[in-house]
């Protein structure tokens, strides 16, 4: 139970860092038309996969759900030690 709120906090956090990237690159006029769509399949991804998470916790399969959010955390954090 405690494990599903710290993953789903940490990509919480990716897709709202990855939602100001693009919000900002957008409004500067620093992204062409390719990149934005690409930044939006970035954000579609994420948000499937907290969606199908919190639909699987609903549904009683917490480990599961817990699975499909490490996966994202992983590359977040791993992303993070990589900008460290």
């Amino acid at each position: 139970m405690n494990t599903f709120r710290i993953l789903f906090g940490i990509d919480g956090s990716i897709a709202a860092i990855v939602l100001f990237f693009l919000v900002y690159k957008l409004g500067g006029g620093s992204i062409s038309a390719s990149n934005t769509v690409l930044g939006v399949v970035i954000l579609g991804v994420i948000a499937v996969a907290l969606g199908v998470s919190a639909f699987l916790r609903s549904r009683g399969k917490a480990r599961l759900a817990n699975g499909v959010l490490l996966v994202l955390a992983c590359v977040g954090i791993l992303g993070l030690v990589f900008i460290a």
